[in-house]
Protein backbone atom coordinates (compact mmCIF):
# COMPACT_ATOMS: atom_id res chain seq x y z
CA UNK A 1 0.00 0.00 0.00
CA UNK A 2 2.50 2.14 0.68
CA UNK A 3 4.07 2.14 -2.80
CA UNK A 4 0.08 2.95 -3.91
CA UNK A 5 0.21 5.71 -1.63
CA UNK A 6 3.22 7.56 -2.48
CA UNK A 7 2.09 7.50 -6.28
CA UNK A 8 -1.54 9.42 -5.07
CA UNK A 9 -1.44 12.89 -5.90
CA UNK A 10 -4.74 13.94 -4.85
CA UNK A 11 -6.89 13.77 -1.74
CA UNK A 12 -9.45 12.24 -2.89
CA UNK A 13 -7.57 9.57 -4.67
CA UNK A 14 -5.94 9.14 -1.32
CA UNK A 15 -9.21 8.41 0.52
CA UNK A 16 -10.20 6.07 -2.03
CA UNK A 17 -7.08 3.89 -1.69
CA UNK A 18 -7.63 3.85 2.05
CA UNK A 19 -11.40 3.26 2.12
CA UNK A 20 -10.70 0.33 -0.68
CA UNK A 21 -7.68 -1.20 2.08
CA UNK A 22 -10.37 -1.34 4.72
CA UNK A 23 -13.32 -2.67 2.38
CA UNK A 24 -10.67 -5.35 1.45
CA UNK A 25 -9.17 -6.09 4.69
CA UNK A 26 -12.51 -6.75 5.83
CA UNK A 27 -13.15 -9.71 3.75
CA UNK A 28 -11.12 -11.57 5.78
CA UNK A 29 -10.55 -10.01 9.11
CA UNK A 30 -13.78 -7.98 9.87
CA UNK A 31 -12.65 -4.75 11.84
CA UNK A 32 -15.72 -3.95 14.35
CA UNK A 33 -16.12 0.11 13.97
CA UNK A 34 -17.50 0.81 17.36
CA UNK A 35 -14.23 0.18 19.17
CA UNK A 36 -12.28 2.75 17.08
CA UNK A 37 -11.14 5.49 19.86
CA UNK A 38 -10.43 8.75 17.98
CA UNK A 39 -8.63 10.18 21.26
CA UNK A 40 -5.65 7.66 20.59
CA UNK A 41 -5.24 9.25 17.13
CA UNK A 42 -4.90 12.91 18.30
CA UNK A 43 -1.49 12.72 15.63
CA UNK A 44 -3.81 12.02 12.88
CA UNK A 45 -6.11 14.55 13.48
CA UNK A 46 -2.82 16.91 13.96
CA UNK A 47 -2.01 15.97 10.10
CA UNK A 48 -5.48 16.83 8.68
CA UNK A 49 -6.04 20.20 10.84
CA UNK A 50 -2.80 21.34 9.45
CA UNK A 51 -3.24 19.51 6.09
CA UNK A 52 -6.77 22.14 6.03
CA UNK A 53 -4.37 25.09 6.90
CA UNK A 54 -1.98 24.80 4.52
CA UNK A 55 -4.13 25.11 1.76
CA UNK A 56 -5.35 28.30 1.89
CA UNK A 57 -1.78 29.27 3.22
CA UNK A 58 0.73 26.90 0.16
CA UNK A 59 -2.00 25.67 -2.27
CA UNK A 60 -3.50 21.89 -2.84
CA UNK A 61 -0.26 20.76 -4.46
CA UNK A 62 2.32 21.87 -1.48
CA UNK A 63 -0.18 21.02 1.01
CA UNK A 64 -1.21 17.66 -0.24
CA UNK A 65 2.53 16.57 -0.48
CA UNK A 66 2.97 17.63 3.20
CA UNK A 67 0.14 15.33 3.61
CA UNK A 68 1.43 12.70 2.21
CA UNK A 69 5.02 12.61 3.33
CA UNK A 70 3.50 12.94 7.34
CA UNK A 71 1.37 9.49 6.73
CA UNK A 72 4.05 7.92 4.49
CA UNK A 73 5.57 8.12 8.00
CA UNK A 74 2.89 7.42 9.95
CA UNK A 75 2.30 4.23 8.30
CA UNK A 76 6.28 2.50 8.16
CA UNK A 77 5.67 1.22 12.05
CA UNK A 78 2.83 -1.06 10.48
CA UNK A 79 -0.34 -0.87 8.64
CA UNK A 80 -3.51 -2.08 9.93
CA UNK A 81 -7.25 -1.79 9.21
CA UNK A 82 -7.54 0.51 12.18
CA UNK A 83 -4.97 3.09 11.94
CA UNK A 84 -6.07 3.37 8.34
CA UNK A 85 -9.27 4.16 9.04
CA UNK A 86 -8.19 6.87 11.35
CA UNK A 87 -7.21 8.24 7.93
CA UNK A 88 -10.78 7.90 6.83
CA UNK A 89 -12.59 9.30 9.85
CA UNK A 90 -10.26 12.55 9.65
CA UNK A 91 -10.53 12.91 5.83
CA UNK A 92 -14.65 12.84 5.95
CA UNK A 93 -13.86 15.38 8.85
CA UNK A 94 -11.86 17.32 7.15
CA UNK A 95 -11.52 17.55 3.70
CA UNK A 96 -14.22 20.15 2.01
CA UNK A 97 -16.04 18.83 -1.41
CA UNK A 98 -14.34 19.95 -4.20
CA UNK A 99 -16.24 18.77 -7.16
CA UNK A 100 -13.73 18.32 -10.15
CA UNK A 101 -15.99 17.14 -13.32
CA UNK A 102 -16.98 17.80 -17.07
CA UNK A 103 -18.21 20.91 -17.15
CA UNK A 104 -21.40 21.26 -19.33
CA UNK A 105 -24.88 23.09 -20.42
CA UNK A 106 -25.40 26.90 -21.20
CA UNK A 107 -22.79 28.86 -18.94
CA UNK A 108 -20.66 25.52 -18.06
CA UNK A 109 -22.65 25.52 -14.87
CA UNK A 110 -23.63 21.97 -14.64
CA UNK A 111 -20.62 19.73 -13.32
CA UNK A 112 -21.32 15.84 -14.56
CA UNK A 113 -19.56 13.29 -12.24
CA UNK A 114 -19.69 10.03 -10.85
CA UNK A 115 -17.21 9.92 -8.12
CA UNK A 116 -14.90 12.37 -6.49
CA UNK A 117 -12.05 10.20 -6.95
CA UNK A 118 -10.45 9.13 -9.96
CA UNK A 119 -8.44 6.68 -9.14
CA UNK A 120 -9.75 3.03 -7.89
CA UNK A 121 -13.38 3.56 -9.51
CA UNK A 122 -13.61 0.14 -9.89
CA UNK A 123 -13.47 -0.44 -5.87
CA UNK A 124 -14.54 1.96 -4.64
CA UNK A 125 -16.47 5.90 -5.15
CA UNK A 126 -16.76 8.64 -2.76
CA UNK A 127 -19.93 10.46 -2.97
CA UNK A 128 -20.80 13.94 -1.49
CA UNK A 129 -23.73 13.51 1.43
CA UNK A 130 -26.09 16.47 0.76
CA UNK A 131 -25.93 19.33 3.26
CA UNK A 132 -28.63 22.24 3.63
CA UNK A 133 -31.11 21.03 1.57
CA UNK A 134 -34.98 22.29 1.21
CA UNK A 135 -35.62 19.21 3.24
CA UNK A 136 -32.76 19.75 5.91
CA UNK A 137 -32.98 23.43 5.81
CA UNK A 138 -37.69 22.84 6.73
CA UNK A 139 -36.24 20.46 9.81
CA UNK A 140 -34.34 23.16 11.16
CA UNK A 141 -37.19 25.70 10.87
CA UNK A 142 -39.76 23.49 12.36
CA UNK A 143 -37.68 22.72 14.94
CA UNK A 144 -37.05 26.46 16.01
CA UNK A 145 -40.76 27.33 15.17
CA UNK A 146 -42.43 24.78 17.41
CA UNK A 147 -39.29 25.16 20.13
CA UNK A 148 -38.49 21.45 19.89
CA UNK A 149 -36.11 18.43 20.11
CA UNK A 150 -38.35 16.41 18.26
CA UNK A 151 -37.59 16.08 14.62
CA UNK A 152 -40.55 16.92 11.90
CA UNK A 153 -40.33 13.52 10.78
CA UNK A 154 -38.97 9.69 12.38
CA UNK A 155 -35.36 8.89 11.46
CA UNK A 156 -35.60 7.53 7.88
CA UNK A 157 -34.03 3.86 7.21
CA UNK A 158 -30.42 3.77 6.43
CA UNK A 159 -29.45 2.30 3.53
CA UNK A 160 -25.18 1.98 3.68
CA UNK A 161 -23.25 1.69 0.32
CA UNK A 162 -20.82 -0.02 2.02
CA UNK A 163 -19.20 -1.36 5.56
CA UNK A 164 -17.81 2.14 5.95
CA UNK A 165 -20.56 4.61 4.87
CA UNK A 166 -22.24 4.45 8.60
CA UNK A 167 -19.31 5.90 9.87
CA UNK A 168 -18.85 8.52 7.55
CA UNK A 169 -20.69 12.07 8.31
CA UNK A 170 -19.76 14.15 5.49
CA UNK A 171 -19.51 11.53 2.08
CA UNK A 172 -20.96 8.09 1.31
CA UNK A 173 -18.58 5.23 0.32
CA UNK A 174 -19.42 2.83 -2.63
CA UNK A 175 -17.84 -0.35 -2.48
CA UNK A 176 -17.16 -2.25 -5.68
CA UNK A 177 -20.48 -4.29 -5.56
CA UNK A 178 -23.13 -1.54 -5.69
CA UNK A 179 -20.40 0.18 -8.31
CA UNK A 180 -20.69 -2.55 -10.56
CA UNK A 181 -24.37 -3.22 -10.38
CA UNK A 182 -25.24 0.76 -10.94
CA UNK A 183 -23.85 2.60 -13.27
CA UNK A 184 -24.54 5.98 -12.88
CA UNK A 185 -23.85 9.52 -13.16
CA UNK A 186 -24.33 12.84 -11.07
CA UNK A 187 -25.57 16.22 -12.65
CA UNK A 188 -24.77 18.94 -10.05
CA UNK A 189 -26.34 22.38 -10.50
CA UNK A 190 -23.17 24.68 -9.48
CA UNK A 191 -23.98 27.65 -7.87
CA UNK A 192 -24.48 29.94 -10.47
CA UNK A 193 -26.95 27.98 -12.24
CA UNK A 194 -30.49 29.69 -11.90
CA UNK A 195 -32.04 26.76 -10.15
CA UNK A 196 -29.54 26.65 -7.40
CA UNK A 197 -29.89 30.11 -6.61
CA UNK A 198 -33.95 30.05 -7.13
CA UNK A 199 -34.31 27.52 -4.68
CA UNK A 200 -31.93 29.10 -1.96
CA UNK A 201 -34.63 31.90 -1.75
CA UNK A 202 -37.31 30.05 -1.83
CA UNK A 203 -39.34 27.29 0.25
CA UNK A 204 -41.52 26.09 -2.23
CA UNK A 205 -41.39 23.26 -5.05
CA UNK A 206 -44.29 23.69 -7.33
CA UNK A 207 -44.23 21.12 -10.01
CA UNK A 208 -46.97 20.49 -12.87
CA UNK A 209 -48.68 17.32 -14.27
CA UNK A 210 -49.58 17.42 -17.48
CA UNK A 211 -51.51 14.08 -18.84
CA UNK A 212 -51.68 15.07 -22.20
CA UNK A 213 -54.85 13.20 -23.53
CA UNK A 214 -57.37 10.68 -23.34
CA UNK A 215 -56.77 9.34 -26.91
CA UNK A 216 -55.72 5.53 -26.38
CA UNK A 217 -52.27 4.53 -27.01
CA UNK A 218 -52.98 2.50 -30.13
CA UNK A 219 -54.11 5.64 -31.84
CA UNK A 220 -50.97 7.04 -31.04
CA UNK A 221 -48.19 4.88 -31.77
CA UNK A 222 -47.35 2.68 -34.14
CA UNK A 223 -46.78 -0.58 -32.45
CA UNK A 224 -45.17 -3.74 -34.04
CA UNK A 225 -46.28 -7.38 -32.08
CA UNK A 226 -43.68 -10.35 -31.75
CA UNK A 227 -45.24 -13.31 -30.36
CA UNK A 228 -45.46 -11.86 -26.53
CA UNK A 229 -43.35 -8.62 -27.12
CA UNK A 230 -44.17 -5.47 -28.61
CA UNK A 231 -42.16 -2.01 -29.73
CA UNK A 232 -42.90 1.00 -30.90
CA UNK A 233 -42.00 1.84 -34.45
CA UNK A 234 -43.24 5.50 -34.80
CA UNK A 235 -45.82 7.58 -33.76
CA UNK A 236 -48.50 8.55 -36.17
CA UNK A 237 -48.06 11.82 -38.12
CA UNK A 238 -51.46 13.15 -37.08
CA UNK A 239 -51.21 12.07 -33.39
CA UNK A 240 -47.26 14.04 -33.28
CA UNK A 241 -49.31 16.79 -34.94
CA UNK A 242 -52.18 17.14 -31.89
CA UNK A 243 -49.52 16.09 -28.98
CA UNK A 244 -47.36 18.79 -30.00
CA UNK A 245 -49.88 21.58 -29.75
CA UNK A 246 -51.08 20.10 -26.45
CA UNK A 247 -47.37 20.08 -25.45
CA UNK A 248 -46.68 23.76 -26.78
CA UNK A 249 -50.00 24.99 -24.29
CA UNK A 250 -48.60 23.04 -21.83
CA UNK A 251 -45.52 24.83 -21.88
CA UNK A 252 -46.74 28.09 -21.91
CA UNK A 253 -48.73 27.76 -18.81
CA UNK A 254 -46.51 26.28 -16.90
CA UNK A 255 -44.62 29.52 -17.85
CA UNK A 256 -47.57 31.66 -16.56
CA UNK A 257 -48.04 29.16 -13.24
CA UNK A 258 -44.33 29.83 -12.37
CA UNK A 259 -43.91 25.51 -12.35
CA UNK A 260 -40.45 24.48 -11.37
CA UNK A 261 -40.88 20.95 -12.59
CA UNK A 262 -42.81 20.00 -15.48
CA UNK A 263 -43.51 16.45 -16.59
CA UNK A 264 -45.22 14.79 -18.97
CA UNK A 265 -46.72 11.01 -19.22
CA UNK A 266 -44.64 8.37 -20.75
CA UNK A 267 -44.53 7.20 -24.75
CA UNK A 268 -46.19 10.29 -25.52
CA UNK A 269 -43.41 12.50 -26.95
CA UNK A 270 -40.83 12.44 -29.43
CA UNK A 271 -37.97 14.71 -30.46
CA UNK A 272 -39.66 16.66 -32.57
CA UNK A 273 -42.34 17.79 -30.16
CA UNK A 274 -39.93 18.77 -27.55
CA UNK A 275 -37.27 20.24 -29.63
CA UNK A 276 -38.98 21.94 -32.17
CA UNK A 277 -41.56 24.05 -30.05
CA UNK A 278 -41.06 27.23 -28.94
CA UNK A 279 -38.75 27.97 -26.19
CA UNK A 280 -40.35 29.67 -22.69
CA UNK A 281 -37.33 31.17 -21.52
CA UNK A 282 -38.01 29.53 -17.76
CA UNK A 283 -34.89 29.41 -16.72
CA UNK A 284 -35.55 28.31 -13.10
CA UNK A 285 -37.50 25.48 -14.65
CA UNK A 286 -36.94 21.82 -15.57
CA UNK A 287 -38.63 19.87 -17.58
CA UNK A 288 -38.81 15.59 -17.45
CA UNK A 289 -39.97 15.20 -21.25
CA UNK A 290 -42.51 11.96 -20.47
CA UNK A 291 -40.60 9.27 -22.69
CA UNK A 292 -39.81 9.14 -26.35
CA UNK A 293 -39.98 5.51 -27.08
CA UNK A 294 -38.54 3.85 -30.21
CA UNK A 295 -36.70 1.09 -31.55
CA UNK A 296 -36.90 -0.45 -27.87
CA UNK A 297 -35.57 2.45 -25.86
CA UNK A 298 -37.82 4.32 -23.83
CA UNK A 299 -36.07 7.51 -22.90
CA UNK A 300 -36.90 10.34 -20.73
CA UNK A 301 -35.19 13.09 -21.59
CA UNK A 302 -34.97 16.23 -19.32
CA UNK A 303 -34.48 19.93 -20.36
CA UNK A 304 -34.46 23.64 -19.14
CA UNK A 305 -37.38 25.66 -19.87
CA UNK A 306 -35.05 26.89 -23.38
CA UNK A 307 -35.37 23.07 -24.70
CA UNK A 308 -31.74 22.22 -23.95
CA UNK A 309 -30.90 19.23 -23.04
CA UNK A 310 -29.46 18.49 -19.66
CA UNK A 311 -29.85 14.37 -19.41
CA UNK A 312 -31.46 11.56 -20.15
CA UNK A 313 -32.58 8.34 -18.73
CA UNK A 314 -33.37 4.92 -20.17
CA UNK A 315 -36.71 2.61 -18.78
CA UNK A 316 -35.31 -0.75 -17.31
CA UNK A 317 -38.72 -2.26 -16.54
CA UNK A 318 -40.97 -3.33 -19.43
CA UNK A 319 -44.79 -2.05 -19.59
CA UNK A 320 -46.70 -4.49 -20.14
CA UNK A 321 -49.84 -4.24 -23.15
CA UNK A 322 -53.40 -5.58 -22.68
CA UNK A 323 -54.61 -5.90 -26.71
CA UNK A 324 -58.03 -7.78 -27.31
CA UNK A 325 -57.21 -10.06 -24.20
CA UNK A 326 -53.57 -10.76 -24.91
CA UNK A 327 -50.66 -9.41 -23.05
CA UNK A 328 -47.34 -8.36 -24.61
CA UNK A 329 -44.80 -6.98 -22.55
CA UNK A 330 -42.51 -4.31 -23.89
CA UNK A 331 -38.82 -5.34 -25.66
CA UNK A 332 -36.20 -2.99 -24.40
CA UNK A 333 -32.82 -2.99 -25.53
CA UNK A 334 -30.78 -3.76 -22.48
CA UNK A 335 -27.72 -2.94 -23.77
CA UNK A 336 -28.46 0.59 -23.61
CA UNK A 337 -30.48 1.26 -20.71
CA UNK A 338 -28.27 0.27 -17.63
CA UNK A 339 -27.30 3.71 -16.61
CA UNK A 340 -28.62 5.79 -13.60
CA UNK A 341 -28.80 9.29 -12.93
CA UNK A 342 -29.24 11.74 -10.72
CA UNK A 343 -29.67 15.93 -10.27
CA UNK A 344 -27.93 17.56 -7.74
CA UNK A 345 -28.87 20.66 -6.63
CA UNK A 346 -27.73 21.91 -3.37
CA UNK A 347 -30.43 24.21 -1.96
CA UNK A 348 -32.83 21.74 -3.19
CA UNK A 349 -31.27 18.06 -3.12
CA UNK A 350 -30.96 14.98 -5.56
CA UNK A 351 -33.89 14.74 -7.98
CA UNK A 352 -33.89 11.43 -9.86
CA UNK A 353 -35.54 10.13 -12.81
CA UNK A 354 -37.17 7.26 -13.33
CA UNK A 355 -40.11 5.53 -15.44
CA UNK A 356 -43.34 3.97 -14.59
CA UNK A 357 -42.46 0.02 -13.72
CA UNK A 358 -38.88 0.82 -12.57
CA UNK A 359 -40.91 2.21 -9.43
CA UNK A 360 -41.96 -1.36 -9.23
CA UNK A 361 -38.14 -2.50 -9.81
CA UNK A 362 -36.73 -3.45 -6.32
CA UNK A 363 -33.26 -3.08 -7.55
CA UNK A 364 -34.50 1.00 -9.06
CA UNK A 365 -35.47 1.52 -5.59
CA UNK A 366 -32.19 0.59 -3.90
CA UNK A 367 -30.81 3.00 -6.54
CA UNK A 368 -32.13 6.07 -5.28
CA UNK A 369 -31.89 4.35 -1.05
CA UNK A 370 -27.86 4.29 -1.71
CA UNK A 371 -28.19 7.84 -3.31
CA UNK A 372 -30.49 9.70 -0.93
CA UNK A 373 -32.55 10.25 -3.30
CA UNK A 374 -35.17 13.62 -1.93
CA UNK A 375 -37.27 14.01 -5.27
CA UNK A 376 -38.20 11.17 -7.36
CA UNK A 377 -40.31 12.10 -10.89
CA UNK A 378 -41.93 9.24 -12.70
CA UNK A 379 -43.47 9.77 -16.06
CA UNK A 380 -46.24 6.99 -16.47
CA UNK A 381 -48.75 5.17 -18.71
CA UNK A 382 -49.96 2.80 -16.22
CA UNK A 383 -53.39 1.61 -15.03
CA UNK A 384 -51.94 -0.32 -11.96
CA UNK A 385 -52.64 1.04 -8.68
CA UNK A 386 -49.22 -1.11 -7.61
CA UNK A 387 -47.09 2.20 -8.43
CA UNK A 388 -48.97 3.76 -5.03
CA UNK A 389 -47.79 1.67 -2.39
CA UNK A 390 -43.98 1.30 -3.83
CA UNK A 391 -44.22 5.51 -3.82
CA UNK A 392 -45.87 5.49 -0.27
CA UNK A 393 -43.19 2.82 0.96
CA UNK A 394 -40.29 5.31 -0.18
CA UNK A 395 -41.64 8.42 1.48
CA UNK A 396 -42.82 6.81 4.63
CA UNK A 397 -39.40 4.69 5.29
CA UNK A 398 -36.40 6.73 3.14
CA UNK A 399 -38.17 10.40 2.76
CA UNK A 400 -38.65 10.77 -0.73
CA UNK A 401 -40.71 12.81 -2.60
CA UNK A 402 -42.73 10.62 -5.44
CA UNK A 403 -44.17 12.77 -8.09
CA UNK A 404 -46.45 10.47 -10.66
CA UNK A 405 -47.89 11.79 -13.79
CA UNK A 406 -49.67 9.53 -15.74
CA UNK A 407 -52.11 9.86 -18.72
CA UNK A 408 -55.73 9.64 -18.72
CA UNK A 409 -55.99 7.58 -22.10
CA UNK A 410 -53.88 4.46 -19.72
CA UNK A 411 -56.72 4.31 -17.15
CA UNK A 412 -59.68 1.74 -17.59
CA UNK A 413 -62.87 3.74 -18.25
CA UNK A 414 -64.75 3.95 -14.93
CA UNK A 415 -61.44 4.89 -13.05
CA UNK A 416 -60.68 8.58 -12.47
CA UNK A 417 -56.88 8.63 -10.27
CA UNK A 418 -54.90 9.11 -12.75
CA UNK A 419 -51.51 9.88 -10.87
CA UNK A 420 -50.47 11.83 -7.39
CA UNK A 421 -47.53 12.54 -5.04
CA UNK A 422 -46.40 11.21 -2.00
CA UNK A 423 -44.55 12.84 0.74
CA UNK A 424 -42.99 11.93 4.08
CA UNK A 425 -45.27 12.40 7.15
CA UNK A 426 -45.32 11.52 10.83
CA UNK A 427 -48.21 10.33 12.61
CA UNK A 428 -48.14 11.01 16.51
CA UNK A 429 -44.63 8.97 16.46
CA UNK A 430 -45.35 6.34 13.73
CA UNK A 431 -43.58 6.77 10.32
CA UNK A 432 -46.48 7.27 8.03
CA UNK A 433 -47.07 9.68 4.59
CA UNK A 434 -49.45 11.59 2.52
CA UNK A 435 -50.43 10.96 -0.63
CA UNK A 436 -52.43 13.65 -2.96
CA UNK A 437 -54.32 12.27 -6.05
CA UNK A 438 -55.32 14.13 -9.05
CA UNK A 439 -58.39 12.88 -10.85
CA UNK A 440 -59.39 13.62 -14.70
CA UNK A 441 -63.01 14.07 -13.64
CA UNK A 442 -62.83 17.90 -14.01
CA UNK A 443 -61.15 18.05 -17.34
CA UNK A 444 -62.79 15.56 -19.54
CA UNK A 445 -65.04 18.09 -21.44
CA UNK A 446 -62.23 20.68 -22.76
CA UNK A 447 -60.06 17.65 -23.71
CA UNK A 448 -60.33 18.28 -26.97
CA UNK A 449 -58.81 21.48 -27.13
CA UNK A 450 -55.93 21.14 -24.76
CA UNK A 451 -54.69 19.43 -21.39
CA UNK A 452 -55.66 21.04 -18.15
CA UNK A 453 -52.37 20.00 -15.93
CA UNK A 454 -52.63 20.20 -12.37
CA UNK A 455 -50.48 22.04 -10.28
CA UNK A 456 -48.87 20.52 -6.98
CA UNK A 457 -47.13 23.45 -4.51
CA UNK A 458 -45.25 21.82 -1.50
CA UNK A 459 -44.20 24.63 1.24
CA UNK A 460 -41.13 23.22 3.20
CA UNK A 461 -41.65 26.54 5.19
CA UNK A 462 -44.81 25.31 6.44
CA UNK A 463 -46.22 22.27 8.31
CA UNK A 464 -50.13 21.06 8.68
CA UNK A 465 -51.65 18.41 10.45
CA UNK A 466 -54.52 16.40 9.32
CA UNK A 467 -55.80 12.25 10.15
CA UNK A 468 -52.86 11.15 7.68
CA UNK A 469 -50.02 13.11 9.95
CA UNK A 470 -47.67 16.27 10.32
CA UNK A 471 -46.17 17.23 7.45
CA UNK A 472 -45.45 19.53 4.93
CA UNK A 473 -48.45 21.98 3.80
CA UNK A 474 -49.48 21.46 0.11
CA UNK A 475 -51.56 23.15 -2.27
CA UNK A 476 -53.44 22.29 -4.89
CA UNK A 477 -54.68 23.59 -8.59
CA UNK A 478 -55.81 23.66 -11.71
CA UNK A 479 -53.74 25.21 -14.46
Amino acid sequence: MLEQLRSVTKIYDLFALCASYIIKECESNPYEFELFDEDQYDNVFDMFDEYAYNLQKIGSVKAFNNLKNKIVSYLKSGITIEKIFALVKFMDEFVEIDLDGELIGAGRSIIKYSAMNTQYQDFVKIIPKMKQTLLDRAEVQFKSLVNSEYSLFRKKMECPCSILDKEMSNYTIWDKDKIKKYPFTIYHLGENHPLTKYFFKNEKVIFGIVPLTKEKIENILEIEYDKKLFSIKDMYESAEEDLKERYEKACKKSKENKIDFLVFPEMLLTKDIIFSSDENDAVNQLIVNGSVSKDCVNKTIVTNGKKEELLSYCKKEPFELKVKGMTYRERLDKTKNKEYVVIEINSLGRVGVAICKDLLNEDIKLFHKYMDTNILIIPAYTASRDLYSSAESLSKDYHIIVVLANACSALEQDKEEIGFVTIPAKNKTARSNKTIIYTRKKCEDMCCGECMGKKIEIDFGTTKSDSEGLSYEINTKDF
